[in-house]
């Protein structure tokens, strides 16, 4: 299985005032992709106050970036080993990207 993301933008529940603590994603996603292909931008985007939720279901450590044109190959950019998912604020309008480390 080559390097995949899988990507889900979703509003939030409960969120930190002060960042101690993640927010739980409600239970309907705005809207959800695998993305197989490196450095290539998702074809859905974040909505309003959505946040995304980044899985990395591939067999191989990636760099995942956020924004209206992400960039993976340069920071600001998040690293996921195998297996490992993370939860980040997203910009209205955000899309997703990766490359394989």
């Amino acid at each position: 299985m080559p390097a995949e993301l899988e990507v889900t933008f979703a509003p939030v529940s409960g969120r930190s005032a002060n960042g101690s603590a993640m927010p739980a994603f409600d239970g309907n996603a705005s809207a959800s992709e695998t993305m197989a292909t490196a450095n290539t931008p998702s074809t859905i985007a974040a909505g309003i106050l959505d946040f995304a939720r980044l899985v990395n279901s591939g067999d191989a450590a990636i760099y995942v970036a956020i924004g209206s044109t992400p960039n993976p190959l340069v920071t600001p950019r998040w690293f996921l080993g195998v297996g490992q998912s993370l939860i980040v604020s997203c910009p209205e309008g955000g899309k997703a990207s990766f490359v394989a480390k």
